[in-house]
């Protein structure tokens, strides 16, 4: 006689199918789930490969943090699964009995699984700890792979401005905001929420793009973001003060002299390219004492798209400005150029190679 694997679970019904919502320790994943495994029949294997990169991500995020929080994992079960309600009173609410020779495969959650399996390896006390798991009867690979376009399809990653705005973990996100606070200016015209702005926004920035022109900056690497301090705030503050006070086509627009999409279409100080390529220029500045007064040099440069000097630099032969790292490095260069900055000999050719 076969015992079953016996767990407490909760019954639903989507579609006129049955799935039910089972609770199990994480030590319990290698055991029953499956995921493209040798183990897994040929026939059972979806194609669907893992970002291994991912991995490793998902594990440090479970070790580096106390307040971790997954959503279910679903997957089907290939074998006998028969639900035995508790009571007529609450007849959704029972035990799942699973064979204990059915393969269970997992629909959508492979890299959390992959990740937790990870991160028990470095701690084993997590093996403890749960989640919430989502199982449905196995009809077909097709029907299984067909689940797994279906739970996926309206799936939208949110916009990296969003997560920046709501992400309490990251220092240098948190930083941004209170720059935002602090300078009244970028809090009127920044977006937090899209990475990019739509044609009529009021907006000049997007939080996205101030972030990593802050990243850029301060040179932030995993070390730095450690030891990340109230005084890289104030740094960061006090140099976009400084820049916007030296943007005279900044002024217009809070002063309502100039429209914010007409800056935008006329001109590329405000674009990302041009914002980041400042935060590059200002990493160099700040190891001068002076740093300061050298962001005057930003009124003598010319930001109008009509400017045959971006060509090339920041935009490309039809007019588009262009976000690249490429264009992000020679616009770089080209205001460290007009502030009087040295370059090497290297750079001053890369900016001849493209001048016109």
């Amino acid at each position: 006689m076969i015992i079953p694997i016996r767990i407490p679970a909760v019954r639903g019904r989507q579609a006129d199918r049955e799935y039910f919502v089972v609770i199990i320790p994480l030590g319990l994943i290698p055991k029953l789930f499956y995921y493209n495994e040798e183990l897994l029949p040929p026939e059972l294997r979806s194609q669907r490969a893992l970002n291994e990169k991912r991995i490793p991500e998902i594990a440090d995020y479970i070790l580096e943090n106390d307040d971790w929080v997954f959503s279910s994992v679903s997957a089907t079960v290939n074998g006998a699964m028969e639900f035995v309600p508790c009571s007529e009173e609450t007849p959704d609410l029972g035990m799942l009995n699973i064979d204990m020779n059915a393969t269970i495969i997992i629909n959508d959650g492979q890299h959390r699984r992959a990740g937790i399996l990870e991160a028990m390896k470095q701690d084993p006390d997590l093996a403890n700890e749960t989640i919430s798991v989502v199982l449905h009867r196995f009809e077909s690979i097709n029907r299984s792979n067909q689940m797994f376009a279906d739970l996926n399809r309206y799936a939208e990653k949110p916009s990296k401005s969003l997560n920046l705005l709501y992400d309490t973990r990251d220092p240098l996100s948190g930083a941004v905001n209170r720059m935002l606070e602090q300078i009244e200016f970028f809090d009127v015209y920044t977006e937090r929420e899209r990475t990019s702005l739509p044609p009529r926004s009021p907006r000049l920035f997007t939080l996205s793009s101030l972030y990593e022109a802050n990243r850029r900056l301060l040179r932030m690497t995993k070390r730095k973001l450690r030891e990340f301090s109230d005084n890289e705030v104030q740094t960061m503050v006090e140099f976009w003060q400084g820049v916007y006070e030296h943007m005279p086509l900044w002024g217009m627009v809070h002063r309502g002299e100039l429209r914010p999409r007409d800056l935008r279409e006329q001109y590329i100080c405000s674009h990302s390219v041009s914002v980041q390529a400042i935060g590059v220029v200002g990493s160099y500045l700040l190891d001068e004492p002076d740093w300061r007064e050298c962001l005057g040099g930003l009124e003598r440069i010319d930001w109008s798209r009509e400017n045959e000097d971006w060509m090339g630099i920041a935009i490309l032969d039809n007019g588009r400005v262009v976000n690249s790292n490429t264009a992000l490095n020679l616009t770089s260069l080209y205001i460290r150029k007009e502030l009087g900055l040295p370059l090497s000999a290297s750079d001053q050719n890369k900016l001849a190679r493209v001048s016109r």
